[in-house]
C-alpha cells in the first residue's frame, strides 16, 4: 500500500529517468560503441538509482509514519511535524499553523460563550426563586381565595421549569455532581409525590405507592429529577383517574410508573427521548419544551439506569425505569 503510493508519488521521476536511458542507448548505439560497455554502464547507473531509490523511500516511509503519529495525537502541535524537506513543506506549515491558531481561538471564544451563558442561566435560576417565595408567602397570607389552589399550581410549575433549566445547564458537567448512594426507593418516591401533592389535589386524581420497595445505588439529586420529571409528565396528560407507582413483577429492579392519561402515539414512543421532540401530545398542550425526558435520559445513561416506554392511546402510559447499576459509568 505505501510502497505504490511511494511509486505514485515519484511517477514523474521514474519516467524521466527511463528516457535518459533511452537517449543514451540511443546515442551508444548511433556512435558504435560496442554493447558490452553501454550494459556495463547501464548496470552501474541502475545500481546507483536503486541505492538512491532506496534512501529516498525510507526517507518517504519515515516521513509518512511521523505524519500518522501527528495526526492520532490528541492535542497535537505544530512542532511535533517532522521538519520541511523545501520552500513547498514550509508554505504548507505555515499555511496548517495559521489554521490551527484560528481554530484555538474559535474554540476559546465558545468555550467562553458557553461559560457565560452557564453562569447566566444559574444566576437567573437562583434569582427568579426570590419573588417565587415571595408569590407563594403572598398567596399563604391571603386566606383561601377562590383561585388560591390555581394560583399555587401555577407558581409549583414555575418553579419547576426554573429547576429544569438549571439541571440542564449542569447536565454536561453532571460528574462532577453525583454523590453515589443506596437510598430508600419508597423514600425517594414518597418525596417526589409530595412535591406534587398540590397538582394532585386540583386534578382530583389518586395515587398508589405501596408496591414500591427496595434500595438503589444511585444519586439522590438526580434520581429525583428523573422522578419528578416522569411524574410531571404523567400528571401533565392525566386528567382522571390516577398514577400508580409498583416494582414490575419478576423485576425487582425495575421501577414501573403507570397513569390513566391520554396516551402517546405508537410513532411518537421511539422519539420521545430526543431533545426538542414534544410529539402529538405536546403541540396540542403548546407549553411543552422536549426537553423535560430528553433530560431524564440521559441523567439515566450517566447513572447507569434505563427507561423504556410502553403505551396506548386512550389507555394510558408505562415508564419502566430498570436502576440496576451494573453498568454505571465511571468518571
Amino acid at each position: 500500500m505505501i510502497f505504490w503510493a511511494y511509486i505514485r508519488a515519484r511517477v514523474k521521476s521514474i519516467v524521466c529517468m527511463a528516457v535518459i536511458l533511452i537517449i543514451f542507448g540511443i546515442v551508444y548505439f548511433l556512435a558504435d560503441i560496442p554493447m558490452d560497455i553501454y550494459l556495463y554502464s547501464l548496470q552501474l547507473g541502475a545500481a546507483f538509482l536503486l541505492i538512491a531509490a532506496g534512501v529516498d523511500y525510507c526517507h518517504f516511509l519515515k516521513k509518512h509514519q511521523c505524519l500518522t503519529e501527528f495526526s492520532d495525537l490528541p492535542h497535537p502541535e505544530l512542532r511535533q511535524l517532522p521538519a520541511a524537506a523545501d520552500i513547498l513543506e514550509q508554505d504548507y506549515q505555515d499555511i496548517l499553523e495559521r489554521m490551527m491558531r484560528i481554530n484555538k481561538d474559535l474554540v476559546t471564544q465558545s468555550d467562553q460563550k458557553y461559560t457565560d451563558s452557564r453562569e447566566y442561566y444559574m444566576m437567573w435560576a437562583h434569582q427568579i426563586k426570590t419573588p417565587l417565595s415571595a408569590l407563594k408567602l403572598l398567596l399563604q397570607l391571603e386566606g383561601n381565595l377562590r383561585e388560591q389552589g390555581e394560583l399555587e399550581q401555577e407558581v409549583f410549575k414555575i418553579e419547576q421549569y426554573v429547576e429544569l433549566a438549571l439541571q440542564y445547564v449542569r447536565l454536561d458537567h453532571m460528574e462532577n455532581d453525583l454523590e453515589l448512594r443506596e437510598y430508600d426507593l419508597k423514600k425517594l418516591v414518597r418525596q417526589t409525590v409530595k412535591k406534587y401533592s398540590v397538582i394532585f389535589i386540583n386534578k382530583k386524581l389518586t395515587i398508589d405507592i405501596e408496591g414500591v420497595y427496595g434500595k438503589v445505588l444511585t444519586d439522590e439529586k438526580w434520581l429525583s429529577l428523573i422522578l419528578e420529571q416522569l411524574l410531571s409528565n404523567a400528571l401533565k396528560y392525566t386528567n382522571q383517574g390516577g398514577i400508580r407507582f409498583y416494582m414490575e413483577p419478576d423485576k425487582e429492579n425495575t421501577l414501573v410508573i403507570q397513569d390513566t392519561g391520554i396516551g402517546i402515539r405508537e410513532e411518537d414512543v421511539y422519539r420521545i427521548f430526543e431533545r426538542g421532540f414534544t410529539g402529538y401530545n405536546g403541540r396540542m398542550d403548546k407549553k411543552s419544551t422536549g426537553i423535560g425526558l430528553y433530560l431524564c435520559k440521559k441523567a439515566a445513561d450517566q447513572l447507569g439506569h434505563k427507561i423504556r416506554i410502553e403505551s396506548k392511546v386512550g389507555v394510558g402510559t408505562k415508564v419502566m425505569l430498570d436502576l440496576r447499576s451494573d453498568q454505571l459509568e465511571l468518571f
